[in-house]
């Protein structure tokens, strides 16, 4: 075998056949032998968060707190639509917060009451291929709302400058 992606792919191959096998050696056994607890991945983890906030955010635990987002802009306006705060957090780097938030309003509905309510906002509205995103600009900063999935719709803080 002298084609050197034919080389590559083979060891490729090779390393994944015993990564897998390794892979399957580990079992909830294995866990219980060692002592630990094992969880069915189908269990769902305790949360404080209302019930609404189940489907669209199954990876959240903690009350949010939107107080604790330091690049909320002061003139930032509650949710235009009915709506339940879910999560709050930021990206790695801390540079983007994020609030996360549940809610029967449409992606168009919520969208269309959020470019109504940011009057003072220089308001940007555009599809992104993936749904439609509204960019919202002022002195204090950038926010990005959009809904990445049915029935939640998220608000992205970033810090002016």
């Amino acid at each position: 075998m002298s084609d050197p992606v034919l080389l590559v792919l083979a060891r490729s191959l090779g390393a994944g056949v015993l990564a897998l096998g390794a892979l399957s050696a580990c079992t909830a056994d294995t866990d219980a032998a060692a002592g630990r607890a094992s969880v069915p991945a189908t269990e769902a983890l305790e949360s404080d968060l209302p019930d609404t906030c189940a489907d669209g955010f199954p990876f959240a635990r903690e009350q949010p707190d939107l107080g604790t987002l330091e690049n909320v802009p002061a003139d930032w306006p509650e949710p235009p639509v009915p709506s339940t705060l879910c999560e709050t957090s930021t990206t790695l780097d801390d540079t983007v917060e994020v609030a996360g938030y549940a809610t029967d309003a449409g992606e168009a509905a919520m969208l269309d009451a959020y470019e109504q309510a940011l009057t003072g906002y220089d308001v940007v509205r555009e599809d992104t291929g993936a749904g439609e995103k509204l960019t919202a600009t002022s002195a204090g900063g950038t926010v990005e709302v959009m809904a990445p999935s049915q029935g939640t719709f998220s608000v992205f803080f970033s810090p002016a400058g």
